[in-house]
């Protein structure tokens, strides 16, 4: 069984050794992970999972690139 951390703030450098260092199988992940992975699958789930989770898409636009 694979054990996940999640954290909105990164992850320590003595929090990456311990993790490294567990005899259990741990995956992080971080803000960017989550937000990859929401963009991936969110729109995939089903109206009643979301309930759990209501996340609303925001996009801003960037004034052109100099």
């Amino acid at each position: 069984m694979t054990l996940t951390i999640v954290s909105s703030g990164g992850f320590t450098a003595d929090a990456e050794v311990e993790i490294r260092r567990s005899a259990r199988h741990i995956e992080k992940m971080d803000l960017n992970d989550f937000i990859g992975l929401w963009e991936e699958y969110y729109d995939k789930m089903h109206e009643e999972d979301k309930i759990y989770l209501p996340l609303r898409r925001v996009s801003f636009l960037a004034p052109p690139k100099e």
